[in-house]
């Protein structure tokens, strides 16, 4: 663990309810800063600031871990698509946030601007519902 790293933080004081769903190398949880349902998270368990620092076992872990992540949002949240993405300037500690887009969406404000309008698509009460049933998917699934 980094001091002063929000997410390493996090590893040790899991969000409210525990993780989605753990491995060795990886906490899947719930996006904590944006309510949208099915905004959910891969945080890698050990501190890394990049994909560069991280070791063979994590990179090798982390298609697995996200596909089992991807195919349970999609299933629960019935997204056309699944988008990906690895920022890292507020939390410099890998972690990935996985983004469902549902037919719903209209063309502007897919693909990264999904990010831009995701406060027209809060819902507080259906994201910890969507959550929940993606904990129970992912506690079901078998490991890829």
């Amino acid at each position: 663990m980094a001091p002063d790293c929000k997410v390493c933080e996090l590893q040790l004081n899991p969000p409210e309810g525990g993780w989605y769903w753990q491995d060795e190398h990886w906490s899947i949880g719930p996006h904590l800063t944006t309510e949208v349902p099915g905004w959910t998270v891969a945080y890698l368990r050990r501190h890394a600031s990049s994909l560069s620092s991280m070791t063979r076992a994590e990179l090798e872990s982390m298609g697995p871990a996200l596909a089992k992540a991807a195919a349970a949002i999609e299933a629960e949240t019935g997204a056309e698509r699944v988008y990906l993405v690895l920022f890292g300037e507020n939390f410099p500690h890998v972690h990935l946030v996985l983004i469902p887009r549902g037919a719903q969406v209209p063309p502007e404000h897919r693909s990264s601007r999904l990010h831009v309008y995701a406060k027209e698509y809060v819902d507080p009460a259906a994201y910890r519902e969507v959550g929940e049933r993606i904990r129970r998917r992912l506690a079901a699934a078998p490991t890829r």
